[in-house]
């Protein structure tokens, strides 16, 4: 008699534990996987901080953008695209982690654009020499950042391409090692289990 008892008591416990994990259950998937969308965000701007998103270098500025920008860094200028990263809230536990399509600098360049520029390069292309790019050349030549000066006949300057410096994908790869341990681990504290995953 004591034994069933203290089977049936057993049991009883257990089934408002079970009763208390399903009704926290969602609240905790939800906090875990914004926690888990914000560690992305701070990997990718990290990342972007270090020059080595995952580890991975950036491939070094040429010594002309050095010079003009007074900073080895590379996407780091004002700090419009570092800022530009969010985490948007998606619904149904999902969340968007990177730069808004809407997003744009003071200048209002488009954020988005500049931010697939940076991470997936581009081909060679031309630039039209307008007045301003004259004005410009004068300039940088004056300042002996430019080694010769524009040409009156020279209409189009032709720019060797961006460099691809991926940090979308490297941060991604950084995250992805311990994402999941992680979620389990902040599940299991939120539901008060040890030892559950």
């Amino acid at each position: 008699m004591i034994s069933i008892t203290t089977t049936v008591t057993r049991a009883a416990a257990t089934q408002r534990r079970i009763s208390a994990w399903r009704e926290r259950l969602p609240k905790a998937i939800s906090q875990q996987t914004k926690r888990q969308a914000l560690r992305l965000k701070t990997i990718m701007v990290r990342g972007i901080r270090d020059g080595a998103p995952g580890g991975k270098e950036f491939a070094p500025l040429a010594d002309t953008t050095i010079k003009m920008k007074k900073s080895s860094k590379p996407l780091i200028d004002n700090g419009d695209l570092i800022r530009s990263i969010d985490v948007d809230d998606v619904g149904s536990d999902q969340f968007f982690i990177g730069v808004n399509r809407n997003a744009e600098s003071d200048d209002g360049e488009k954020l988005a654009n500049l931010a697939q520029i940076h991470n997936d390069g581009t081909p060679p292309y031309s630039i039209p020499v307008t007045p301003a790019m004259r004005r410009f050349w004068f300039v940088m030549v004056a300042k002996k950042i430019f080694s010769a000066p524009l040409s009156p006949h020279t209409d189009f300057i032709l720019h060797p391409g961006q460099k691809a410096r991926p940090f979308l994908e490297p941060s991604y790869e950084e995250w992805s090692k311990d994402a999941e341990r992680q979620f389990k681990e902040g599940l299991a504290r939120a539901l008060g289990v040890r030892g559950m995953f």
